[in-house]
């Protein structure tokens, strides 16, 4: 069932991987480095308020499902919801308007500043019917509702860019837009599902108890993904932002995209497990879970390193390359280490229902990479930013799994972590020998030959049972 679930995703993150490369292939081709700063780093915010002031609700709304339908409660579990986000989203829409109003009305972030706040309620809003849909395995509209936002609003940004002088602040707006034509099309369904609107305030009470937690985890998470760019802006400059962000969404959003695709499948079904069957059932759905993480993230992350110079070539403009090539590969390892982190061992957390220590165990990873880039930054410029990342994300895996074990022990693959380590190994090898030719050739050349040798090296190793899954897919019971 996992691996079918798994497949069920595979078409929304590859829209989302190509949305992704292209909004850096577009924008910094379309935007000067200091416009694509000032949008990253407003990008940056909305994904720190997103985390800070929603995620309770999103988070509560993927856990809460199952039981939720099984006791009969869809109604006031949905209503609750609703009225949160409403109650939430209001306060957070005025308290930012009025923050830019006093502190940067007349500065150049000004409108970029007012798009992002924009793009986040909008984004907010549908990633409540989103988590409804993950949570009750709708793949199909899941799959529909991500993919069409994220598509048509790389459209409309490109469109703003081009026919207006919103400049940086065009992608945000572009956001905006499409995730509000979205929610439109998926709202009449869950005010359907809903039926009356009766909000609980226990409902609510027991959000806020799973939730609130979670939020403080998020972003202590966020800060510490992205305080650096915050942090290269003050010491560097905007210019300094706009690449150091190409380079790290290069690496950080493509091992994202990969983790996020094993995980949407694999945690609404281990919930339901949980639910129904109990502890012992979820565990062997978090191995199998490991197992596929390790088998997609090992190769991306050596991949990723290993052709760094030709990505940043192909992806980003001119003025981005140099230092994009340089950040990636130290990026990709960060992106790993905090893949593990957050996909795997952070559900011991959830599975126990003890979110609240998630804070405290967050809380000194983020407020370790604050320290270090304040303290390298102005010493090693971006790579200053870089080391305190890689430091930070090494951090927060030891102290998640080790306190994560005592709440809800997982599986530790150990099998499975040497025989992914082995044929990445071997495909590290054959990707290094072949020459660099340059451009979308060359990257297209070492991507195929890589993914072929890893493929083979897996299926000799039966990678994450890679072998038996493939004959149920190719086997045809004779007549």
């Amino acid at each position: 069932m996992l691996g079918r679930h798994i497949f069920g995703y595979l078409p929304v993150n590859a829209v989302q991987g190509i949305v992704s490369f292209g909004i850096i292939a577009v924008f910094t081709r379309l935007l000067l480095p200091s416009e694509y700063g000032r949008y990253a780093i407003a990008m940056a915010g909305v994904q720190l308020a997103l985390g800070a002031c929603f995620y309770w609700l999103h988070a509560s709304m993927g856990r809460f499902y199952e039981s939720s339908a099984r006791d009969g409660r869809l109604q006031h579990y949905l209503a609750s919801g609703l009225f949160g986000f409403a109650a939430t989203a209001s306060a957070i829409g005025f308290l930012s308007g009025l923050a830019l109003l006093l502190f940067a009305r007349e500065s150049e972030f000004f409108h970029v500043g007012l798009a992002g706040v924009s793009a986040l309620i909008a984004r907010a809003l549908l990633m409540m019917g989103l988590e409804v849909a993950r949570a009750s395995r709708d793949v199909a509209r899941y799959s529909l509702l991500e993919s069409g936002q994220a598509v048509l609003g790389l459209a409309l940004g490109v469109v703003l860019v081009l026919a207006t002088d919103l400049r940086g602040a065009a992608p945000l707006w572009g956001i905006t837009i499409a995730n509000g034509i979205f929610v439109l099309i998926d709202l009449p369904r869950l005010l359907r599902k809903m039926g009356r609107f009766t909000p609980s305030a226990e409902e609510l009470k027991r959000f806020a108890r799973y939730g609130l937690p979670l939020s403080a985890s998020i972003l202590l998470e966020i800060v510490l993904s992205s305080s650096d760019r915050f942090l290269v802006g003050y010491f560097l400059g905007d210019a300094a932002v706009g690449v150091y962000a190409v380079g790290y969404s290069l690496a950080d959003r493509t091992l994202a995209i990969l983790f996020s695709w094993v995980t949407m499948a694999a945690v609404p079904l281990t919930f339901a497990a949980l639910e129904r069957d109990g502890p012992e059932a979820a565990r062997a759905l978090c191995r199998r879970n490991a197992e596929s993480l390790l088998f997609i993230g090992l190769p991306a992350t050596a991949g990723l390193a290993l052709v760094a110079d030709p990505l940043a070539a192909v992806m980003a403009g001119v003025e981005f390359r140099a230092a994009a090539a340089a950040i990636i590969p130290w990026i990709a390892l960060a992106g790993l280490l905090h893949g593990v982190t957050l996909h795997y061992l952070h559900h011991s957390f959830l599975f126990a229902q003890r979110t609240d220590l998630l804070v405290w165990i967050m809380a000194v990873p983020a407020i370790l990479n604050v320290i270090l880039n304040v303290i390298l930054i102005p010493v090693l410029g971006l790579n200053g930013a870089v080391v305190g990342t890689v430091a930070a994300y090494a951090v927060a895996l030891v102290l998640s799994g080790i306190f994560g074990h005592r709440l809800f022990a997982l599986p530790i693959p150990g099998r499975a972590m040497a025989g992914g380590l082995a044929a990445t190994a071997v495909m590290a090898v054959a990707v290094w020998a072949v020459p660099d030719i340059g451009g979308v050739p060359g990257l297209f050349a070492k991507a195929i030959v890589g993914a072929a040798v890893y493929a083979a090296a897996a299926l000799v190793l039966d990678l994450a049972g890679c072998r038996s899954r493939l004959r149920g897919i190719v086997w045809v019971q004779p007549q």
